[in-house]
C-alpha cells in the first residue's frame, strides 16, 4: 500500500532562477559600482580603457565613468587582489573571464 505523503509546502526553487543578491553574486548595479570603482582607481591606460569596455557588457546597468567621485590610485598588486578576491561574486562568465585576465596582466 502506497503512504500518502503530503505534497510540500511551497514549489522547488532554483539557483540558477534565483535574484543575484540571493545567489551571493553582484546584483547588475554592484558590478557596476565595483567595475567603475576599478576604473577610477587603476594608474594604467591599458587596464583603464580594458574596465571602462566591461560596462556595456553588463546588461541592464548604467553605464556611467565621468561622475565618480575621484579616488586615491591602487598600485598594480591592490588592484588585483581587489579584483581576484570579487571574482567569485560576478555571474556573468563573460564578465568574470574578462577580470580574471585582466587580474592575471597585473
Amino acid at each position: 500500500m502506497a503512504e500518502d505523503r503530503p505534497s510540500p509546502a511551497s514549489p522547488v526553487c532554483y539557483l540558477d532562477e534565483a535574484p543575484d543578491a540571493y545567489a551571493g553574486y553582484f546584483t547588475i548595479d554592484e558590478s557596476h559600482a565595483m567595475i567603475r570603482r576599478w576604473h577610477a582607481q587603476a594608474s594604467r591606460a591599458d587596464i583603464v580603457a580594458q574596465l571602462a569596455a566591461l560596462l556595456p557588457a553588463i546588461p541592464g546597468g548604467c553605464v556611467r565613468t565621468g561622475d565618480d567621485v575621484p579616488l586615491p590610485h591602487l598600485t598594480d598588486a591592490a588592484l588585483q587582489a581587489e579584483i581576484r578576491q570579487s571574482l567569485p561574486k560576478f555571474r556573468d562568465d563573460a564578465v568574470h573571464r574578462a577580470l580574471s585576465e585582466i587580474a592575471d596582466r597585473l
